[in-house]
């Protein structure tokens, strides 16, 4: 933007004081209790209500790939919070569609590639993009999950 003359050198060099890179949510599911707490927290003191979230729940928001980061994950617990009338979200109270699926078989996808490419990215998300890892826990080689990577267009958010 500064050589299309759109943004102002000087006011770059004034805001650009530091930088800090955060790696994405899906690499840091050690962040989601917590964070998922945090949120509780304010949401129920906003809405009124004194609410917990259950371990089941937490672990399915771990299994979530999170494109939309933190915020996303602050819009699920809102979300969440505002509509459960219970004191501990369960599972249902999350509305992930892409990847909370109920257990009615319409509902599933029998596409063996697009499963072939949700089981390769949870896989990779769940051992933080550790190929080594990832490949022996899927039972294949590494250089065959760099071709499935490739092949499905998987990437780091």
């Amino acid at each position: 933007m500064i050589q299309d003359k759109v943004f102002r050198e000087d006011l770059f060099y004034r805001i650009r004081t530091l930088e800090i890179e955060l790696p994405p949510l899906r690499m840091r599911l050690e962040d989601i209790p917590i964070l998922a707490d945090h949120f509780i927290m304010i949401y129920g003191k906003k809405y009124g209500k004194e609410i917990s979230i259950s371990a089941q729940a937490i672990n399915k928001l771990k299994s979530y790939g999170w494109p939309g980061n933190v915020r996303e994950l602050q819009h699920a617990i809102e979300k969440a919070v505002i509509l459960s009338s219970a004191t501990r979200l369960q599972v249902s109270d999350f509305q992930l569609e892409d990847h909370f699926r109920k257990a009615d078989k319409s509902e599933y996808t029998f596409n063996l590639e697009e499963n072939e490419r949700e089981i390769i990215l949870n896989a990779l998300t769940a051992f933080k993009w550790n190929m080594s890892q990832t490949a022996k826990e899927l039972g294949i080689n590494r250089s065959t999950l760099y071709d499935k990577i490739k092949k499905y267009e998987i990437k780091p958010v």
